[in-house]
């Protein structure tokens, strides 16, 4: 599993989330522009020292994600109504039931400390994770959150898993639906949001490479 922190704000956070991840043997973090960890990221790593050292740096979000097989963004704001895919989200107990099945390289997505994933970003996940808290105090600190959802995934087993869709062929996928939509007269102004609520179903049923490519060829036929 990999984490990945998009824009943080704040070194001695930073730091606190490499200390989390040698907690749970999680060896690389991926971190999306933001603040120069320096000196106080590294008092606060601790022995997450070497995992903050060798953290990679991207200029956004969507090349520091290009290689992973599962996406699982996370966010604080739940939906307000069902058809609202961007932020219609899953437990950490419901992502763990999805993904414990599948191997390849997950990537779990935290945002900014202040405002989290921007919608945009969102969209570029496989799934949302939304952790319960208490509605008079629902903000998690990045470093706990990041904790939290170690703890909750961290006993996932690959044992006998079929492979995943990589994210290639799901954005050609995706790309085939949109077409479809397109050729089949849909209604324009559905188009954006009934493409990202079928992405959002391949992501949940953690489609494999083999159930992308028979629905490549349905969707190619019917073109």
């Amino acid at each position: 599993m990999i984490v990945v922190l998009v824009d943080p704000l704040y070194g001695g956070n930073v730091g606190l989330v490499a200390r989390v991840a040698a907690n749970f043997c999680i060896q690389e973090l991926r971190i999306v522009n933001g603040c120069d960890p320096g000196d106080e990221a590294r008092i606060r790593a601790k022995h997450g020292r070497p995992i903050l050292d060798r953290a990679k740096r991207y200029g956004d979000l969507q090349s520091a994600i290009d290689d992973l097989d599962i996406t699982i963004a996370t966010t604080g704001i739940l939906a307000k109504k069902e058809k609202d895919w961007t932020r219609n989200s899953l437990s950490p107990k419901e992502v763990k039931e999805r993904i414990g099945a599948y191997s390849g390289k997950i990537g779990l997505l935290f945002g900014r400390e202040n405002y989290g994933l921007y919608n945009a970003e969102l969209e570029l996940a496989d799934m949302v994770m939304h952790i319960p808290t208490c509605d008079e105090y629902p903000v998690l600190n990045l470093s706990h959150a990041v904790a939290i959802a170690l703890f909750s995934l961290s006993d996932i087993s690959a044992k006998g898993a079929k492979i995943p869709a990589s994210r290639m062929e799901k954005e050609l996928l995706r790309e085939e639906i949109s077409r479809a939509l397109t050729d089949t007269e849909y209604p324009p102004h559905r188009r954006r949001k009934t493409c990202l609520m079928i992405y959002r179903i391949m992501g949940r049923a953690g489609i494999s490479e083999e159930e992308c490519r028979v629905l490549m060829g349905v969707l190619k036929r019917m073109g």
